[in-house]
């Protein structure tokens, strides 16, 4: 790829920018689905681990954790948001 040829753009303000975006998302998300979704995502807790440390079944994590899924999926599946993902996907393939 020709470097000189490159739009001048600064990939990690607009990364930022949409992980901000993400980040509301999950805010927005119900309460014990969001602490759920942030301790498997972020902490990296498995179902059983996050069942036992908030006293639900695994079954129920794993629920919530499909539900928070599927909400994010619909509130970021505006047409900018997956521009973005696309990009930064074709960007790690060069």
């Amino acid at each position: 790829m020709n470097r000189e040829a490159e739009p001048d753009f600064d990939w990690v303000e607009i990364q930022e920018h949409y992980m901000q975006l993400i980040y509301a998302a999950v805010e927005k998300l119900p309460e014990k689905m969001k602490v759920i979704f942030l301790l498997s995502f972020e902490e990296g807790l498995k179902p059983a681990e996050i069942a036992d440390r908030l006293g639900v079944t695994a079954r129920t994590v794993t629920n919530q954790k499909i539900n928070a899924i599927q909400i994010l999926r619909r509130s970021l599946e505006k047409p900018s948001v997956l521009l973005f993902i696309s990009v930064m996907n074709l960007l790690e393939l060069v």
